[in-house]
């Protein structure tokens, strides 16, 4: 056999490029490779900001002095394997642009931790609260206004949702996850970008990659005994009604205007979820009644699993699960955790939900009758 097809050992580093606050004090890949001694990077599908965490050697206590992390201190950070994926071939995950968002540090051993954050400090968009009346627009429209607001990308996947008036208390951040979280929407901050994406589709998505059991360094895997829900009721705002009412004063008989919210089942089946809160209509009931269907059934059947490093493994996207019979199949990646640590290498731990048929598929799906 010739030497170029012998198996090559595998090989994992993480390239952070530092950027103090003002040009002077930025800290090449190759200067805080001298330092580091642990690296995670925390990849979400939805619901906030990807995090990484570095772990430092501070042995001449220079992150004491010059090197002291600051308020509004950048980092970047790619992960760089070679031979994990294929013999011979050199992989590269970006891991994005981080925030300092906390420093600790220990002695007597003298080291330190510095973890970021990929939602950006600048223009409060998680720390200011609002309390506001939207106009009625489109997912897209508030997002997309919030962005530039911000002085950030939008990136965004799906069907241009209407809401109607949404109503704001929290921080523009908290106000996007929660209407993408009502309307069956993904929401994530990668790069300093807003990223919102149909989750029916990425789930529907052909699995990434596949991955057999005997191949899995560990794993945990939970099934809810009482299974999935099938359908869900929700009352909607159907504008007032005339109901009558017998006068305490007079008994006679006289009418007056009530709001009238009827509740509405979506879905079919024997296991119905209760939906506590009110839709602006019937259109928009039927899509918050699927999400909430939907989001219930991603706790149904999950798994936790960690596997030699693999870049090509990202939050949001599927696997297969091969070899395993009954606890196989399509699973969507919730979370996926790349570790390099100087005993245990490089690995990838990833938080699974197994993808089940969604009831938004057929509600959005559904063609207005002529």
């Amino acid at each position: 056999m010739s030497s170029n097809l012998k198996t090559k050992p595998r090989t994992a580093r993480v390239q952070v490029k530092y950027f103090h606050k003002g040009k002077k004090g930025n800290k090449s890949a190759a200067k805080m490779a001298e330092l580091e001694s642990g690296f995670t990077y925390a990849d979400i599908a939805d619901g906030g900001a990807d995090t990484i965490s570095i772990g430092l050697i501070n042995a001449d206590m220079r992150f004491f002095g010059s090197w002291f992390p600051k308020k509004k201190d950048k980092l970047k950070a790619t992960i760089i394997s070679e031979n994990f994926i294929k013999n011979g071939k050199q992989s590269k995950m970006y891991c994005g642009k981080f925030c300092l968002d906390s420093l600790t540090m220990s002695g007597p051993e003298l080291t330190c931790t510095i973890e970021g954050t990929s939602v950006p400090e600048n223009g409060g968009f998680r720390a200011n609260s609002k309390d506001v009346e939207h106009k009625s627009k489109t997912l897209y429209a508030l997002a997309k206004e919030i962005a530039k607001r911000h002085h950030m990308k939008l990136v965004y996947s799906g069907p241009k949702q209407k809401i109607k008036k949404p109503k704001q208390n929290n921080s523009d951040c908290e106000f996007l996850n929660d209407l993408c979280t009502a309307y069956g929407f993904g929401f994530k901050i990668y790069a300093g970008k807003i990223v919102i994406y149909d989750k029916t589709k990425r789930e529907a998505a052909k699995p990434s990659r596949t991955i057999k059991l005997q191949d899995i360094i560990s794993w945990d895997y939970t099934s809810q005994i009482c299974g999935t829900y099938d359908a869900a009721k929700i009352k909607f705002d159907n504008g007032t009604k005339k109901e009558k009412y017998k006068d305490k004063k007079t008994g006679k008989e006289k009418e007056h205007e009530v709001k009238d919210t009827p509740e509405i089942t979506v879905g079919k089946g024997k296991r119905i979820l209760k939906v506590n809160e009110t839709a602006a209509n019937r259109k928009e009931a039927r899509i918050k009644a699927a999400a909430a269907v939907d989001r219930e059934n991603e706790k149904a059947v999950t798994m936790h699993i960690t596997v030699m490093g693999n870049t090509k493994l990202r939050a949001g996207k599927t696997i297969r699960i091969k070899n395993a019979k009954n606890i196989g199949g399509k699973y969507f990646i919730d979370r996926a955790e790349h570790r390099l640590d100087a005993s245990e290498g490089y690995t990838t731990d990833l938080e699974l939900h197994k993808v089940q048929k969604r009831l938004m598929a057929s509600v959005r799906g559904k063609k207005k009758k002529k």
